[in-house]
């Protein structure tokens, strides 16, 4: 290391310490002290359990998300050359998948405090239509990247990483579709800890990591990076499922099942549709240069979010409500 080009790593953890120092005391000056503790109708003692469940479902959270990768590299081969190329694949391959949950992540700020007010007001027929739109809106939003990604796995890790990450391609496939239910996973926990039962979360995830990870030790051996993919969508299919139960029992909310059923038509045929079109290798094979590959396969994505749209608007599931919603939005 070089100390003439900077701290290296103490300056990276030291700047992510000062920025989130800096947040809090403009936070501090934002909100300022409103009234005294005594006036909360929760008490110290109650934040703080639920603060710790919080940390809890963080924690067991983000080791759901590396499970898999950690299981692939510890068992995959006892080459640790193999083994760390494997990963490498398969973590390229979980990079384009979680873009799926990740753009989903925004709604979950938004129902928290709502589902929280909600929830104190004790007005269940508000909690059970919040329920009903969030899991609406996250299969929607979700379910287009979920299927680009899924029929063109070879395409978007040529993307961005060199040809041997290709080797990814079987396990995004699989594994992009069970993102689509760690995205419903995410949604339905953000709810169930606003309500306020964060513990149900924390036993949710914990019952789904520890499901992911036997089913990780007993299909990569046969299946490899696809065994993973595998794992991890049914465990992921398995924990939303959960969610779902849950959040039925306590608020009465349903499933939106003819919602599920269009975007399960439109994304089906984003995904249908994908495979019949023309992929990188055949533009390669035409001449075509790096740039333009990348162009095509980009205009390609653009032409499909098109075709979803429509078929969106077709079944009806976006509806004069939602361009209404839209243009409040964009005047906003």
């Amino acid at each position: 290391m070089h100390r003439g080009r900077g701290y290296t790593l103490t300056g990276a953890i030291g700047g992510f310490a000062a920025a989130a120092f800096a947040v809090l005391v403009v936070a501090a000056l934002v909100v300022g002290v409103r009234g005294r503790a005594a006036d909360s109708p929760v008490g110290f003692g109650g934040l703080l359990q639920f603060q710790l469940a919080l940390i809890a479902f963080l924690l067991v959270n983000n080791l759901l998300m590396k499970t898999d990768l950690l299981i692939v590299k510890a068992t995959i081969s006892s080459d640790p050359l193999v083994a760390s190329a494997a990963a490498g694949a398969y973590g390229a391959a979980l990079d384009f998948a979680y873009i799926v949950f990740q753009i989903i992540l925004s709604i979950t700020f938004v129902v928290f405090p709502l589902v929280s007010e909600a929830t104190f007001r004790d007005d269940v027929e508000v909690v059970r239509g919040y329920v009903r739109e969030t899991l609406r809106a996250t299969l929607v939003i979700a379910a287009l990247p979920a299927a680009l990604f899924s029929a063109n796995a070879a395409e978007v890790l040529r993307l961005v990483y060199p040809p041997e990450y290709v080797a990814g391609a079987p396990a995004l496939r699989i594994v992009a579709v069970g993102m689509l239910s760690f995205a419903v996973i995410t949604v339905l926990t953000s709810v169930i800890s606003s309500g306020g039962r964060p513990w149900v979360s924390v036993a949710i995830v914990s019952v789904t990591l520890a499901l992911d990870a036997g089913l990780n030790f007993a299909l990569i051996p046969s299946l490899g990076l696809a065994g993973a993919a595998t794992a991890t969508t049914i465990a992921m299919f398995a924990g939303a499922a959960a969610c779902v139960v849950f959040v039925g029992f306590r608020y009465g909310a349903r499933l939106p099942v003819m919602s599920i059923a269009r975007v399960a038509l439109s994304a089906g045929a984003v995904y249908a549709l994908s495979l019949l079109l023309p992929s990188d290798a055949v533009f390669e094979r035409l001449g075509f240069g790096g740039l333009l590959v990348r162009v095509a396969v980009a205009a390609e994505f653009c032409l499909m979010g098109l075709v979803y749209l429509t078929a969106l608007i077709a079944t009806r599931e976006i509806g004069a409500d939602e361009w209404r919603l839209l243009r409040r939005i964009a005047g906003r």
